[in-house]
C-alpha cells in the first residue's frame, strides 16, 4: 500500500467538436453510422453516432485525431474504405469547431472466411485485421471474431488480400490477387 497526500486530478472540458455529414453518393444520409476518432498522441479515443439526418457530432480535447467512419452492422449496405481523415486543434481551453463531411461507398458483395494459427486454434477477437485492397487504392476488411472468422462487405472486383496481426509472434501469410462477384 502507498501512504501519502492525496491527489487531485483535474479534468478538462472538452470544448473542440468535430461535426458533419455522412451520406451515401447520391446525397441521402446515412443514419446508421459509427464515428470512431483516435487521438493520435496519447492514445485517446471518442465516438459518435449519426442521427436521423446523417448528421453528427463529438466533442473532443485539443490535439489531432484521426477521424473514420464505419457501419452500426456487418450487414449494411454501404462501407467507407478510405483512411482515417486527420483533424486538428489547438493544445488550448478555447472552443473551436471543424466540420468533416464523409460519402460512403454502397457495396454489392460479401466475402468471408476463417483465420487460424498454425496449431490451428483462433487467434484473440480482434488481434487480427484481414484486408481486401483494390488496384485503385480501395480499401475494405474488418477484425475477426473471437471464433476467428471475419466479414467484408465490398464492392465487386480484384483485391489483393492481407492479413495483419497484432501478435509480433505472428504475421500474414503470402496471399495472391482474387476476384469478387455479386
Amino acid at each position: 500500500s502507498v501512504e501519502g497526500p492525496e491527489m487531485l486530478l483535474r479534468i478538462a472540458k472538452a470544448v473542440k467538436k468535430v461535426s458533419g455529414t455522412i451520406t451515401y453518393p447520391d446525397g441521402r444520409a446515412v443514419t446508421d453510422a459509427s464515428i470512431g476518432i483516435f487521438k493520435k498522441d496519447t492514445g485517446g479515443w471518442a465516438e459518435g453516432k449519426t442521427d436521423g439526418s446523417g448528421r453528427y457530432s463529438v466533442a473532443l480535447s485539443g490535439g489531432s485525431w484521426d477521424v473514420s467512419v464505419y457501419p452500426f452492422s456487418p450487414a449494411s449496405n454501404w462501407s467507407y474504405n478510405r483512411p482515417p481523415d486527420t483533424v486538428s486543434f489547438a493544445l488550448d481551453q478555447n472552443p473551436e469547431e471543424k466540420v468533416m463531411n464523409f460519402v460512403v461507398t454502397l457495396v454489392d458483395a460479401t466475402i468471408s472466411g476463417k483465420v487460424v494459427k498454425p496449431d490451428g486454434s483462433p487467434p484473440t477477437a480482434n488481434s487480427v485485421f484481414v484486408s481486401f485492397r483494390s488496384g485503385e487504392g480501395s480499401e475494405f476488411g474488418g477484425p475477426v471474431d473471437p471464433s476467428g472468422n471475419f466479414t467484408a462487405r465490398l464492392v465487386a472486383g480484384a483485391y489483393n488480400v492481407f492479413a495483419y496481426s497484432q501478435d509480433p509472434n505472428f504475421s500474414g501469410p503470402a496471399l495472391g490477387p482474387i476476384s469478387v462477384a455479386t
